[in-house]
């Protein structure tokens, strides 16, 4: 976290005769100080809440107890060098209008505990270069409405772990090329009802062990509108 620290109250070399000073009757005080080299003023509040203006210009406020300040019209803050804002407490920003921050160059936010953002309208977001998330415990997505996955590239999708796919309706998955399913050991495709394999062109299934096709509970019919080929080294045909 990024602190600083308060410059020290008070002169370096006050000259007695340079000083002049104004006290009430209850410890108020106001400060004129005109020793050479070490020139400032100092207004302070008997509860120690003081302004003082140092030499070189700069300025410390310190109240003691709550500040508020109103603004009937708008306010601007420019500051040339360093800005750092350290609050020891809860923060609370209220704005009525539009929000807008310009940062031109980096920006980081560390966060010890919980975030969360509640959008009442639409989240858009651009990114010119790379995009990369960390997420080192869960990830959950869930979306209301239609969700559209767009990538101009190639993608890769990697899963360490099971991976399973559930839709209510339909499923489609179209490919411009060549499409490949890949299992590095068993591989199933069931469908509680019909099922059909359909291919433009030639069509090859391969297996590097047995193979079977079953009719459990019907006719299996095997058509060709040429030639229909069946080679082994033994065919045994079973009632």
């Amino acid at each position: 976290m990024a602190t600083w620290d308060q410059q020290e109250q008070g002169g370096k070399k006050t000259e007695y005769l340079g000083n002049h000073t104004y006290t009430t009757e209850s410890g108020h005080a106001v400060e004129f100080d005109n020793t050479p080299g070490d020139c400032r003023i100092h207004v302070y509040h008997k509860s120690g809440t003081f302004i003082e203006i140092k030499d070189d210009g700069a300025m410390i406020t310190t109240s003691k107890g709550e500040r508020q300040d109103f603004n009937d019209n708008g306010k601007q803050e420019i500051v040339t060098g360093e800005f750092g804002l350290t609050v020891n407490g809860p923060i609370n920003i209220y704005c009525t209008g539009n929000v807008i921050q310009h940062v031109d160059g980096n920006y980081e936010l560390n966060i010890g505990g919980d975030m969360k953002i509640k959008i009442g309208g639409n989240d858009l977001r651009e990114v010119i270069g790379d995009q990369r998330t960390q997420v080192n415990g869960k990830t959950a997505h869930r979306s209301s409405g239609n969700r559209d996955e767009i990538t101009g590239g190639n993608k890769t999708e990697t899963n360490n772990g099971e991976y399973f796919q559930s839709t209510a309706t339909e499923s489609t998955v179209i490919s411009g090329g060549n499409y490949a399913v890949l299992a590095g050991s068993d591989f199933q495709a069931i469908a509680t009802a019909g099922m059909g394999l359909g291919a433009g062109g030639d069509m090859g299934i391969v297996s590097g062990g047995n193979t079977t096709v079953k009719a459990n509970a019907g006719t299996l019919n095997v058509e060709a509108s040429s030639t229909t080929t069946i080679k082994g080294s033994t065919i045994q045909m079973n009632p």
